[in-house]
């Protein structure tokens, strides 16, 4: 369903309604299992060679369930997707650079690689699941 009225409304409401609870909450859930996935990699080789494409598509994942759960519009799905993905790559890249893990350039890198991905991927999910 997308929401005529919302499209319409000034771009300082859309400000003020960007860390909606939805946002939020598939961030902090997403961040839960990016740290589990970079304390997995810290101790075990095989984990830790497929840490930024695992990264990538936990950060994507959680941006398509923010996207099935608020179905508002394909732009709200990108932007919030890709902010959903970015916080998600943002926390668990600073926990990897902490760790010793991952060089703090990935922190630029990987993260930016996320929130244009996961915006991407917020954008095909909502045009997915609209029309079907």
């Amino acid at each position: 369903m997308i929401n005529e009225d919302k499209m319409r409304e000034p771009i300082s409401n859309a400000n003020q309604e960007a860390l909606t609870p939805a946002v939020i909450f598939w961030s902090g859930l997403g961040t839960v299992v990016q740290v589990g996935l970079v304390v997995v990699g810290h101790y075990s080789n095989a984990v830790y060679s497929m840490w930024p494409t695992l990264l990538l598509l936990i950060s994507t994942s959680f941006a398509a369930a923010y996207v099935i759960q608020v179905r508002r519009s394909a732009g709200d799905s990108a932007w919030h997707g890709g902010m959903v993905g970015g916080i998600c790559a943002f926390l668990g890249v600073a926990l990897a650079t902490i760790l010793a893990d991952a060089p703090a350039m990935d922190l630029f890198t990987v993260t930016l690689t996320a929130i244009v991905t996961a915006a991407l991927v917020g954008w095909v999910t909502f045009v997915v699941v609209c029309t079907v």
